[in-house]
């Protein structure tokens, strides 16, 4: 088994113990650590309303270490060809490090479009990965927080793709 298939059997293990949501769900396997909200979840798959990863021991004095999370996130947006709008980097700040991934185009009617960010972060001694989508209603400011519907294949295929992009 994969440990990315056991990571979901895990989650769904735990997540499925309670009647209420949404849960915050805080796992650790080896390097990774995993702190997701889930709104609702099923057998066949889960709501998100927050998905961060981080994969320690990755970067902390490194000199090109940002030019390596640009590197990452350009092949994020090659394998992660699967959610609801493809998916290109928009900005890259080489002293943060940090790389800002968004759905491009994005979907929408005259009225708002949805997108999704994911946000590439040198911390510490880590890689810190956050997923989101968002609502951005035309003519009012600010973003509104959109859940993300993943079934457990798709959430699988996502975990492999984000940390095993080599």
């Amino acid at each position: 088994m994969k440990w990315s298939q056991a990571l979901i059997e895990n989650l769904f293990a735990k997540a499925s113990r309670y009647q209420h949501f949404p849960v915050v769900i805080q796992m650790e396997e080896g390097d990774i650590q995993i702190n997701l909200e889930v709104g609702d979840l099923d057998r066949l798959g889960c709501m998100l309303h927050k998905f961060e990863i981080k994969k320690q021991g990755e970067g902390l004095g490194d000199p090109d270490r940002a030019g390596r999370l640009k590197a990452q996130g350009d092949r994020i947006t090659q394998k992660v060809s699967y959610l609801l709008e493809p998916l290109r980097v928009i900005e890259w700040d080489k002293s943060a490090p940090f790389v800002q991934i968004r759905s491009f185009p994005p979907r929408g009617d005259n009225d708002f479009v949805e997108f999704y960010e994911l946000l590439l972060e040198g911390k510490g001694d880590g890689t810190l990965i956050t997923l989101a989508r968002y609502r951005n209603v035309k003519g009012e400011r600010g973003l509104e927080p959109r859940p993300i519907l993943l079934t457990r294949e798709v959430l699988e295929r996502l975990l492999d793709d984000l940390f095993f992009t080599e």
